[in-house]
């Protein structure tokens, strides 16, 4: 095989979701054709001459991170075979390089990676510039494979028995931070948030991988009940947020479309009843309720539900769940045989679960063995097939479910699904009745994300009433501080989803950035209306004063005229001074010129006249002296005085400048001769320049 660097980073991965979901946009047959691309893929790029299977699931990991089982394989291969691509001889298999030189993903690739790298730069900037979290882009890839894989059907290996494939976990502070991102691509980044939705679509079509027949994905759910749990339904009834009832009504109706019975117990539907009573009592007191993050109290206070309105909806349970097509179910009759150890189902639904009530405890046990005996004992292993399922939220008491009935040797389809992967699966089988379902999944579960979870609550809500009880806080603060969302947004920001950083000095700054939050929306109402009405008085100021615009006008006119006549003089000044600069320069060189010629003359001069004759006169002396002083007699006497009084002169004068500094010496002598004859030459050469 030809050498290939393993490719089982994150970005690897994540971009061949990325192609699996082009793959399918441009395809739209069946699954088994999205995957033959990857091993013609391989195959185009190996050289051998024979493969087994190995080498290629292999060599599909190497290159695109995901890891196809053996099962999926064979059927893609065989797929593969049937378009001519390569030959099979008994457990061999023959590429035919000839067909699949049109199989090259490698452009494809190029441009995804470029996506995906964009991403990651944003998601790093993003984490550092809001949270001043410094991630690598090994740290940031892996928070988004993470996120990502929630979305991956891997968990399906595990409703038919298998044991769960290990996901990417990310830390809730991580958690955060990518929830955050996304919210942000969401509302400011639509290009970056469509390759993540590609990215999440791709992992949806890669749970296909994971299905005991690949070739069986979109088989419907035609004689299947699905019993929604009591927090879905509060979901899809509306009564927890947009996004979550969009999301849930969403699911509902490809279930519907699928062939799905959708219906609750009567049980769910009297906890739903006791939701809406306790949200009623804490509209009417709201001093004494602990509001809880995500809760139906919490949302009708937001939206300023009154506690008759949540009597209404109580009235109109019955008809609001019809509407949704959801019949109400009672509990089916205990048949002997098939009975289960409900006091062992209880201790592990509650060590998993840890319920703070019992009653929610009972039901969700009434229904995991309602479900069981619903059943009748058949041991379908598949989902489609096994008549009821109940579908929670729960991800805690799906695993316990799980987990209990396989040790209990009951190896039929989970009794429990969890509605996240439910959503998943049915977009699978039927992507194009739903296709945004993918969309509202992402949205619903970043905002969860972006929420504190019961822990980091509790505990900031327990320091909130420390704060109260020794009357640090104020009614007013102590309300802000429990029930607005702009409180519980800071505090995720301040803690990232840690509880353990919750202190005294957390809940101050919680109050102070979210009494700044507040505040910023009256004061842009404020300024906006302050700017609004200055606009309404120009206007009518305006209006009043036409003939004052007119004369402005005209005196605006005369300004410009104005402004263009000093304009055109400070150009002609600028032009002017730009000549004499010339002539200054000019004169500027022929006087340097003029100098160093006087210079010159006058050192001539000087020394010709003054300190040649002198320092002869001197050395004349000096040789008749000697001359005298050799016994010649033929030198005058007048030369011999002159000499003798030109020597001691010289002598006298040197030495009084050298005792009493006069500086009268023969050079500085000469030195004032040349400057007066040169000052003097330089003004003629000056002169008789024209300067």
């Amino acid at each position: 095989m030809t050498a290939q660097a393993p490719s089982n980073r994150p970005e690897a991965l994540l971009t061949s979701l990325a192609i699996l979901k082009v793959n399918w946009d441009e395809q739209r047959q069946s699954y088994i054709d999205n995957f033959v691309p990857f091993v013609a893929d391989v195959l185009r790029g190996d050289t051998r001459t024979e493969l087994g299977l190995l080498d290629i699931q292999q060599g599909v990991q190497d290159t695109f991170g995901i890891l196809i089982p053996q099962g999926a394989l064979n059927t893609v291969v065989a797929r593969a075979a049937r378009r001519g691509l390569l030959d099979r001889r008994d457990r061999l298999i023959v590429p035919r390089p000839d067909k699949l030189v049109a199989f090259d993903v490698s452009r494809q690739r190029k441009e995804l990676l470029r996506q995906h790298a964009a991403l990651i730069d944003k998601l790093r900037t993003f984490a550092e510039d809001r949270f001043d979290r410094r991630y690598t882009e090994e740290e940031a890839e892996a928070a988004l494979q993470a996120y990502v894989g929630e979305w991956n059907l891997a968990i399906l290996q595990a409703m038919v028995g298998e044991g769960g494939l290990p996901m990417p976990v990310s830390a809730r502070e991580t958690e955060f931070v990518v929830a955050s991102f996304i919210a942000r691509l969401l509302e400011r980044d639509p290009d970056g948030f469509a390759y993540l939705e590609s990215v999440v679509k791709g992992s949806m079509l890669a749970g296909a991988l994971y299905l005991p027949d690949l070739g069986r994905a979109q088989k419907r759910f035609d004689g299947v009940v699905m019993y929604f749990d009591t927090p879905f339904l509060l979901h899809a009834l509306g009564y927890t947020g947009l996004e979550g009832e969009r999301a849930a009504r969403e699911l509902m109706e490809l279930a519907y479309e699928l062939g799905a019975t959708l219906a609750c117990f009567d049980g769910s539907v009297a906890e739903t009843e006791g939701v809406l009573i306790g949200a009623a009592g804490a509209l009417r007191s709201r001093s004494r309720y602990s509001p809880q993050v995500g809760g139906v109290a919490e949302y009708f206070m937001g939206q300023g539900v009154q506690p008759s309105d949540v009597e209404v909806l109580i009235d109109r349970l019955p008809k609001n769940l019809k509407a949704l097509r959801v019949s109400v179910h009672g509990k089916p009759g205990h048949v002997s045989g098939l009975t289960v150890d409900e006091v062992k189902l209880e201790e592990a639904l509650q060590n998993a679960v840890h319920y703070q009530n019992r009653n929610a405890l009972l039901h969700d046990l009434d229904a995991l063995t309602s479900v069981y005996r619903l059943r009748q004992g058949s041991n379908q292993r598949r989902l489609e097939e096994c008549r009821a399922i109940f579908v929670t939220t729960n991800e805690s008491l799906v695993r316990a479910s799980r987990s209990f009935f396989h040790t209990e040797g009951t190896h039929s389809a989970p009794m429990a699904i969890l509605h996240h992967d439910l959503a998943t699966l049915a977009w699978l089988k039927k992507p194009l009745a739903a296709p945004d379902l993918p969309t509202r999944q992402i949205i619903a579960d970043c905002y969860a994300a972006m929420s504190p979870d019961d822990p980091l609550w509790n505990r900031y809500l327990d320091a909130v009433e420390h704060l109260k009880d020794s009357d640090r806080v104020s009614a007013d603060e102590y309300a802000i501080l429990k029930f607005s969302p702009d409180a519980r947004r800071v505090l995720m920001e301040q803690t990232l989803g840690e509880a353990s950083v919750v202190s005294e000095t957390t809940v101050q700054q919680v109050l102070h950035d979210a009494k700044s939050a507040i505040q910023a929306p009256l004061l842009a109402l404020v300024h906006e209306t302050q700017k609004t009405a200055a606009a309404q008085v120009a206007e009518a100021e305006q209006a009043r004063s036409q003939t004052a615009a007119e004369i402005a006008e005209k005196l605006e006119d005369a300004k410009r005229d104005r402004d263009q006549a000093v304009q055109e003089k400070l150009a002609a000044v600028k032009e002017s001074a730009k000549v004499k600069a010339e002539l200054n320069r000019i004169f500027e060189v022929r006087r340097e010129k003029a100098r160093r010629g006087a210079a010159r003359w006058a050192r001539v001069l000087s020394v010709s006249l003054i300190g040649l004759p002198l320092y002869l006169l001197v050395i004349a002396a000096a040789v008749c002296y000697i001359a005298r002083s050799l016994g010649w007699r033929g030198l005058p006497d007048k030369v011999l005085a002159w000499g003798a009084i030109a020597f001691v002169a010289f002598f006298l004068i040197e030495l009084a400048d050298y005792v009493l500094g006069l500086h009268l010496n023969v050079r500085q002598l000469v030195r004032r001769v040349e400057l007066r004859i040169a000052h003097s030459l330089e003004a003629r050469f000056m002169k008789r320049s024209g300067l």
